[in-house]
């Protein structure tokens, strides 16, 4: 198996999968890993790889899974990690992901803000829009998107083509199967918020908010996603 970053601690403890094979350019990361997996008894089950798992993979039908988890928006060329993760795989392999798919490099469209924008005017001068910076302010009830620019030069791969995951992978796996997981409320509304929460006392609102954003996948928008699919001929 092959998996990119080591988000996968269920998949070996159920059973499901036998081993990962990780691959990370940071070794400072490889040593919190294989820290952690010696903590969980996880240490024979997981292979820490230091370089690019793109270019130290070029043999084809070596591994049963592919699973990206939160690291595919990551990628500066979608198409050519999605276009190698089929490559990799066996047929009758599994291809797995769970990412963030929304807009790139955070440009919401104009729906999304408008939601948004009227969420969070709800909430607007109560303690949930308490500044977590400085307790005598609060923050803005309009949202809006980050300039472009200042984005890309703090983040250079957040969110690089991340709206381009969802079409691309059916592009190489014309059988995925994909379920938007929401994300405009959880992940755009309450992002910088949600500290002011309390889990207990608060649960009705908290449940009403992720209420609204099933609602918001209905409607189209989303942040998050999750696609399966078999490798088959095409």
């Amino acid at each position: 198996m092959v998996a990119k970053p080591a988000h996968n601690k269920t998949l070996l403890k159920q059973g499901i999968v036998g081993y990962f094979d990780l691959y990370e350019l940071n070794e400072s990361s490889i040593t919190s890993g294989i820290e952690l997996a010696k903590k969980q008894n996880l240490e024979n089950r997981l292979r820490f790889i230091h370089g690019n798992a793109f270019e130290l993979i070029r043999k084809p039908d070596q591994y049963d899974l592919v699973h990206w988890n939160n690291s595919l928006h990551h990628m500066i060329n979608v198409e050519e990690a999605v276009k190698w993760s089929r490559n990799v795989l066996r047929y009758g392999g599994l291809f797995y992901m769970d990412d963030f798919i929304g807009a790139s490099r955070f440009q919401w469209d104009d729906e999304q803000l408008r939601i948004a924008t009227k969420v969070r005017n709800v909430f607007s001068k109560t303690k949930y829009l308490s500044d977590p910076n400085a307790k005598d302010k609060f923050l803005p009830s309009e949202m809006k998107k980050p300039n472009l620019e200042k984005f890309i030069s703090s983040n250079p791969s957040e969110a690089a083509e991340s709206d381009k995951i969802i079409d691309t992978v059916i592009k190489y796996f014309p059988n995925a199967e994909i379920q938007k997981t929401g994300g405009v409320i959880y992940h755009l509304v309450l992002s910088n918020m949600l500290h002011n929460f309390d889990e207990n006392t608060d649960k009705i609102l908290l449940d009403l908010l992720l209420l609204i954003d099933e609602l918001c996948i209905d409607l189209g928008q989303s942040h998050y996603g999750v696609a399966l699919a078999i490798k088959e001929k095409m």
